[in-house]
């Protein structure tokens, strides 16, 4: 997925929250009129209300571990699956500083 030139967000990298993420922010900075390199990126924040995050992995890695018998589950289940996990994406791609 590739978002004005900007966020590109490959389907296998990252969980499906992280890309609804990654279009609402998008768009809210379209809508806002402003251009994030005309902006310091130590004055910027994210923040992404999700009550769970990037549940819909856990829940594959659940399936394929307990249903399909997968000795081992994806390495990025964890990392995909944390709640702030949408946050720092949108953090990394839009080369925010901390």
């Amino acid at each position: 997925m590739s978002l004005s030139g900007n966020v590109v967000l490959p389907s296998t990298r990252n969980s499906h929250t992280s890309k609804l993420s990654a279009a609402a922010a998008e768009e809210a900075i379209k809508q806002s009129g402003l251009t994030i390199s005309s902006l310091k990126p130590q004055r910027i924040g994210v923040v992404v209300g999700s009550a769970l995050g990037g549940q819909s992995t856990t829940e594959i890695g659940f399936r394929d571990h307990y249903l399909r018998q997968v000795k081992a589950t994806h390495p990025l289940v964890l990392v995909r699956s944390l709640a702030s996990s949408a946050a720092a994406h949108l953090g990394i791609e839009y080369y925010l500083e901390d």
